[in-house]
């Protein structure tokens, strides 16, 4: 669980100090987030079936 919270923030740090407009770095961070969503989404199943083999 550290890794993932230290990834994440090293990932907005990255982001925040990236020589990118503000437009370009709301888009990242959009699709970054999208990414994350459907991920987590999937995890349940994920879960299941690992359950039910």
């Amino acid at each position: 669980m550290a890794a993932l919270v230290g990834g994440l923030a090293g990932a907005v740090v990255g982001l925040m100090f990236a020589p990118k407009s503000g437009k370009e770095l709301r888009q990242d961070v959009a699709s970054y987030n999208t990414g994350a969503l459907k991920q987590q989404s999937n995890r349940p199943k994920i879960v299941l079936k690992w359950i039910l083999r």
